[in-house]
C-alpha cells in the first residue's frame, strides 16, 4: 500500500511542477513584453549627443568642406533593436562618416560626405529597413518583417 501512495504523491508533484513551469514560462513572456514597453516609454536623463560628441561632429565638418551634418527624425523608432537596425542600414552607405542614433529623441545625427551621398538616399536606406525617416514612410514589407517590439503599438496607431 505504501508504494502506491508514494507513486501517487510522486505523480502529483510532477504534475504540479509541470504546471508551475508552464505558468512561469508565461510570466517570463509577459515580463519581457512589459520591459520592452517600459523601455519604449522611459525618458532620458541625458541625451546621447553630449558636448564631446557635438565637438567631434563639428570637427569633421571643419576638417573637410565636403562633409555635411544632418539630423533625420525617426518617429517610428521603438527600442534598442530598432536603433541597431537603423545603424546597420546607414552603415551600408559608404558616404557616411559618423552617425549617432538617439533612441530617446528618435533622431539620428549624421556626418556624411556630400560628394558620395545625400539625405534622400539615407532616408531611403532607413525606410527600406522598416522605419519612417523624416517625412518618408517605412517600406511595408520591411516593416512587417520587424520584431514585434520594433512595431508601433496598436494603441498609438489607432489614435
Amino acid at each position: 500500500m505504501k508504494p502506491i501512495k508514494l507513486n501517487i504523491i510522486y505523480i502529483l508533484i510532477v504534475i504540479i511542477a509541470i504546471d508551475f513551469l508552464a505558468c512561469d514560462n508565461n510570466k517570463v513572456k509577459v515580463k519581457v513584453r512589459k520591459i520592452c514597453s517600459e523601455q519604449n516609454n522611459r525618458k532620458p536623463d541625458i541625451s546621447p549627443m553630449n558636448k564631446q560628441d557635438s565637438e567631434i561632429f563639428a570637427q569633421d565638418t571643419i576638417k573637410n568642406p565636403s562633409i555635411s551634418f544632418t539630423l533625420i527624425t525617426l518617429p517610428s523608432l521603438q527600442c534598442s533593436t530598432c536603433q541597431d537596425s537603423v545603424e546597420n542600414a546607414l552603415n551600408r552607405d559608404t558616404g557616411i562618416i559618423r552617425l549617432l542614433v538617439d533612441s530617446y529623441k528618435k533622431v539620428v545625427y549624421v556626418n556624411y560626405d556630400s560628394l558620395k551621398t545625400n539625405v534622400s538616399s539615407m532616408e531611403n536606406l532607413i525606410t527600406k529597413a522598416g522605419y519612417d525617416a523624416n517625412n518618408k514612410v517605412a517600406d511595408n514589407e520591411a516593416y512587417e518583417r520587424l520584431d514585434e517590439c520594433c512595431k508601433i503599438p496598436d494603441e498609438l496607431i489607432n489614435k
